[in-house]
């Protein structure tokens, strides 16, 4: 059963990451052309760092966190608890 979980938990990361890249990416584009007065913020202007960082890096980074955090306690959709499974049957 531990194998299960491992499966289910590593989808659920890979899933949760891509999306969360997905939007990240999204969000770092609104926001690149939303601060693109390049008279104001040139290209070495260290916001544009600490967006990527943010929001390409830090937001799937959480999203899989979270998403390894409900996997090893088994609140993920397609794991159930030893416990579910004892009632089930």
């Amino acid at each position: 059963m531990r194998g299960r979980k491992a499966i289910v938990t590593g989808a659920w990361l890979l899933i949760c990451g891509g999306i969360a890249l997905l939007l990240g990416a999204g969000l770092y584009g609104v926001a690149a052309s939303a601060l693109d007065a390049l008279a104001q913020r040139p290209a070495d202007w260290p916001g544009w760092a600490l967006l990527f960082d943010a929001l390409i890096i830090g937001l799937p980074a959480g999203a899989m966190l979270i998403a390894l955090a409900l996997g090893l306690r088994g609140r993920l959709p397609g794991l159930k608890t030893e416990r579910q499974q004892r009632h089930d049957a």
